[in-house]
């Protein structure tokens, strides 16, 4: 199956110290890819508590806008069974899923998100309505509904249109378009049940081997896991209430006694635990309906008529021979009566003629109740049904911090945290009207025990200052108790936390001697408070996830700036959403591309967050999507740039506001261009390294533990340049390599730069003499560029290597092989276009002779880039025979040879060509100089060739040359430069001035470049810099 989402999945231990990491699981998966993530952050049978969900990621092509924190609280078997019913919805039922998801009719749980792929007509969705005025055009032009002349059309104020249909179907406008229910009944097919068979994954993988000392334990662990995971025990068979009465009357007395008996009954440990748990379940029936369900079925949880379960949507049928549950059921009737008439505004009886009240027939209810048979969901069988859902709190950290965050609300005192000696959890402070909680108790701990001091609070506070009399009517101290603990449990078992440690052997105690009044009192009590305090919590818990979506963003100042959008008008886009700027930017380009060719554009106010020379910066714009402006960052650029080189913008400042206001403007723009814009690209950049390093992190199968430290480093890098960003350093540390993380590798490369570092010298490169080089011989670098041409290291031939001497610098490299030629040097002497490469202490450099001075070439260094040529493309015709075979001749260097593969494998009789093959091939080229290969071939070192190469003619002297160039001759530089030195030996030269090594140049010429002009302040702070 495709991926339809992705969660993270992660261990508490880990995450709780910091760790990063985690596994990011495809849905739908299979067991074996679950329990390879949970092997991936080392969770195992042996530490299941540690699994939990704390992320959410979507497919970019087909995005689902699923509640982050419903998917956290969610278990994997339901998340799997939702991906694949997700996979079977188009995308038009996607969308409509979206904007379900985002509209006032959202969905309080996974079941019902799932439930809705088989209601997905209980909604109607107009994707292309987002305001009100759209809805009115698309109902009276569209959709056909509104049938009137044309002409009367024009007439209408589409947007009240809108509205009024709009709340006439209750309908709501979203990001994803406008929705409205359809009318059609929401049938439940999954809510509350078990997950089918086939999408069950959840289990956890065995550790890899066993302590011997632990397989006693490991036995029994498995064992408990065993009882846990077997299948539910069966329904309790209804023990129902039959009276013999033939009359209502006779029969509504007959059920009160045995309601009388059935409450003495409660009081043991198992049928008073029964009874709270009933009560959980029904905690807004009334008590004595809650006792009469307990009493006949216990395990009860879902209640209805057997003409109810027949009804539409729900289309269930009671089992034939099951006996019903016997409750109370309203049955008020009305009576005529005569009665004073009373004066509305005295509220006194009306005195007629007679002096006698005036009378008048009033019709009045009268409250009764008649005895009715309701059955449990375990009854019935038909459609699929769920019992009752309630949130369940399993215990992560985000679900708890709201939950008690609900408890403090509900609370009539405050809570706190502190010491408690001897062994009690909490209390409840009568004097102080405080509750304490002991420190350093578990989650599931603190909240019963908060929830036990609430009951305490609500139902046994006293005024110690009070009369004794006024005290006399306080519960007893065991009654209280039994109260504050029965609400506890009763609460917690509402929300699904364990109540295993609950024990109400003491119950039967308290009761024994009671009056039956006083005992129906206190149940009566612990229904009503019980039942108070679950509906405050879910109303608070709402009310404090509701608050949180419309919060501001809580700013990291050393993570990435975050975007708000403030309102929209693209339906891909939700007010008040948060995302992170690189999303946003490249959503925002992608939004702009999609609506380029469309009528009009999406108005979007956005808000950007960031935190600029370590304080937290706010700009706030509007872009507008599809007029061509590209990404969020782009926008920011271009409409700063626009107001800042527009003279209109700046003289109606200076006109309306002065000229302080004018210089503001104007500095905030110039920064918002040169420092802020390259700041968020910097960022965007750092955000694609990240997200390509967590991507291939999410895939640990394919990963080598190389690959793992390299992309784990790449994470760490990213979090460190983000917080060198928000301090105002923009010169970031060189990114991690793969190689740093090779040792073998990193060995070889230490062994080599050890080894390079021993040699320190300079190589000359001339252009090769070819037809092709022609043209860009003695070209000064502009020029160069300018006609298309690059420092193609594919153009020059190597003609000089030696050692670099202390202190050498450039101009004394160019002046020696100017004026001071060495003997053994045989090119031409230094000119425009040659190539001077340094070697100095490991780093290399290269330098083009230029018009004045050298320009840095680094391009010409990177060889690899260079075109290798082919010699099968490159031959001319010719073929050399030597005694070893027939060659075809080809018009590569051996240079261009050697970069495609070839190596010399000997040379002809006459010293003119080289044979070079490569194991199959081979072909003839010719030799640069024949004498020089010759020795290359048969010495092999050219340290014992006689150097007949380089001897050369008797030099001119520089008066002989100089008047050959007053008489218009030509001279040669090279004869020039070896009659400069020849008098330079005769002690004519001048005394060479003392220049900076090589690297000192370097270093200087570096500095130059990183110096920076400060720039300039923000001169007042603008929540709007946009206009």
């Amino acid at each position: 199956m495709d991926e339809t989402f992705a969660i993270l999945i992660d261990s508490k231990t880990r995450f709780e110290t910091g760790t990063a990491g985690g596994f990011w699981l495809d849905m739908p998966a299979t067991k074996e890819q679950l329990h390879a993530a949970m092997e991936s952050v080392v969770i195992t049978a042996n530490n299941p508590q540690d699994f939990f969900i704390h992320g959410y990621s979507d497919n970019e092509q087909n995005h689902i806008a699923l509640p982050h924190d419903l998917v956290c609280a969610a278990d994997v078997d339901e998340l799997n069974y939702l991906a694949a019913r997700l996979a079977e919805l188009d995308p038009a039922e996607i969308e409509k899923l979206n904007a379900a998801l985002q509209s006032k009719m959202g969905f309080e749980n996974i079941g019902q998100i799932i439930d809705f792929t088989y209601n997905t007509d209980f909604f109607v969705h107009i994707p292309e309505a987002h305001t009100a005025r759209e809805l009115g055009d698309y109902y009276l032009n569209k959709s056909g509904a509104v049938q009137m002349p044309e002409e009367w059309k024009g007439g209408i104020d589409l947007a009240m249109f809108g509205q009024h249909a709009a709340e006439r179907e209750d309908g709501a406008f979203t990001q994803y378009g406008y929705i409205t229910k359809s009318g059609d009944e929401w049938e439940r097919h999954f809510e509350g049940r078990d997950v089918p068979e086939e999408y069950r994954i959840m289990s956890h993988p065995q550790p890899a081997r066993l302590d011997p000392e632990k397989v006693e334990f490991d036995t029994i662990a498995t064992r408990q896991a065993a009882v846990l995971t077997t299948e539910p025990p069966e329904a309790i068979p209804v023990k129902p209430i039959i009276p013999t009465a033939t009359d209502p009357n006779g029969k509504l007395k007959e059920i009160t006694d045995r309601l009388e008996q059935g409450i003495a009954d409660l009081f043991n440990s198992e049928r008073f635990k029964e009874y709270l748990n009933v009560m959980s379940k029904f905690h807004n029936y009334s008590f004595n309906n809650t006792v009469l369900i307990a009493l006949q079925k216990p395990d009860a949880s879902l209640v209805m008529g057997f003409n109810a379960w027949k009804g539409k949507g729900i289309e269930r049928n009671v089992k034939k021979g099951e006996q019903g549950i016997r409750i109370f059921a309203p049955a008020p009737y009305k009576i005529k009566t005569e009665a004073e008439k009373l004066d509305p505004d005295t509220k006194k009886p009306i005195i007629g003629e007679d002096g006698k009240p005036i009378t008048e027939t009033k019709e009045i209810t009268i409250p009764a109740f008649k005895v009715v048979c309701v059955y449990d969901v375990s009854q019935t069988e038909g459609k699929e049904l769920p019992t009752l859902g309630v949130d369940e709190l399993l215990g992560s950290v985000e679900n708890y911090a709201d939950f008690f965050a609900a408890l403090e609300k509900t609370s009539p005192v405050p809570i706190a945290f502190e010491q408690i000696e001897g062994g009690a959890h909490g209390y409840y402070h009568l004097e102080d009207k405080r509750i304490a909680l002991d420190e350093g108790m578990s989650e599931l701990q603190t909240l019963k025990t908060a929830i036990h001091e609430i009951a305490h609070a609500k139902l046994h506070d006293i005024d110690l200052n009070a009369p004794a009399e006024e005290r006399a009517n306080r519960p007893d101290r065991r009654t209280r108790e039994v109260e504050a603990e029965s609400i506890a449990y009763t609460v917690c078992q509402h929300y699904g936390l364990d109540t295993s440690d609950y024990s109400f052997g003491y119950v039967a105690g308290w009761s024994s001697g009671r009056e039956m009044s006083e005992l129906k009192s206190s149940l009566e009590t612990i229904r009503a408070t019980a039942a108070e305090i679950i509906d405050n919590i879910d109303a608070h818990i709402a009310e404090i996830r509701k608050e949180r979506e419309a919060a501001p963003p809580e700013l990291d100042s050393k993570g990435e700036p975050m975007v708000t959008i403030i309102w929209s008008e693209n339906s891909k886009l939700r007010d008040g959403e948060t995302m992170p700027l690189s999303r946003a930017n490249a959503l925002f380009e992608a939004l702009d591309a999609q609506n380029k060719d469309t009528p009009g554009y999406d108005k979007t106010k956005f808000r950007l967050d960031f935190t600029l020379d370590g304080k937290p910066e706010t700009y706030e714009g509007r872009q507008d999507l599809g007029d061509g402006e590209g990404s969020l960052i782009d926008h920011i650029e271009k409409f700063n740039a626009y107001y800042l080189n527009n003279e209109e913008w700046q003289n109606q400042l200076l006109r309306s506001e002065g000229r302080e206001a004018m210089e503001a403007d104007r500095a905030t723009r110039e920064l918002l261009v040169g420092e802020v814009v390259p700041y968020l690209r910097l960022h965007c950049n750092l955000s694609e390294m990240e997200q390509t390093a967590k991507n291939a992190l999410h895939n640990t199968a394919s990963l080598t533990p190389i690959d793992t430290a390299y992309f784990t480093a790449i994470t760490e890098y990213v979090a460190e340049c983000r917080a060198m960003l928000n301090s105002g350093i923009y010169e970031l540390p060189e990114a991690p390599k793969r190689s740093d993380f090779d040792p073998e590798l990193q060995a070889y490369k230490a062994e080599v730069k050890a080894e390079v570092e021993k040699e320190t010298y300079f190589e000359i490169y001339q252009i090769a003499n070819t037809e092709q080089t022609a043209e860009i011989v003695f070209e000064p670098y502009d020029r160069l560029i300018a006609t298309g041409h690059t420092v193609d290291p594919a153009n020059y031939e190597l003609v000089y290597s030696a050692p670099l001497t202390l202190n050498m610098t450039l101009e004394d490299i160019y002046t020696r092989f100017n004026i001071d030629i060495p003997e053994d040097y045989t090119g031409r002497s230094l000119s425009l276009s040659d190539v001077v490469v340094l070697h100095q202490d490991g780093d290399v450099s290269a330098h083009y002779v230029d018009s004045v001075g050298f320009r840095e070439v680094p391009q010409f260094l990177d060889r690899d880039k260079a075109q290798v040529l082919i010699p099968d493309e490159h031959t001319t015709g010719e073929k050399i025979t030597t005694p070893r075979g027939s060659f075809s001749v080809t018009d590569m260097t051996r240079e261009q040879m050697e970069a495609a593969g070839y190596g010399v494998h000997h040379t002809s009789e006459d010293g003119k060509h080289l044979i070079m093959g490569n194991g199959t091939h081979a072909f003839a080229v010719a030799a640069e100089n024949p004498l020089k290969n010759v020795e290359d071939t048969i010495e092999q070192n050219d340290n014992k060739f006689d150097g007949i190469i380089n001897n050369t003619p008797e030099t001119p002297t520089v008066d002989a040359l100089e008047a050959k160039a007053k008489a218009s001759e030509p001279i040669s530089l090279v004869d020039l430069a070896n009659a400069i030195k020849a008098e330079e030996k005769g002690g004519k030269g001048k005394p060479k001035e003392e220049k900076q090594s090589i690297r000192a140049q370097l270093k200087k010429d570096t500095g130059k470049e990183k110096a920076a002009p400060k720039k300039a302040a923000i001169k007042k702070k603008n929540n709007d810099l946009e206009v």
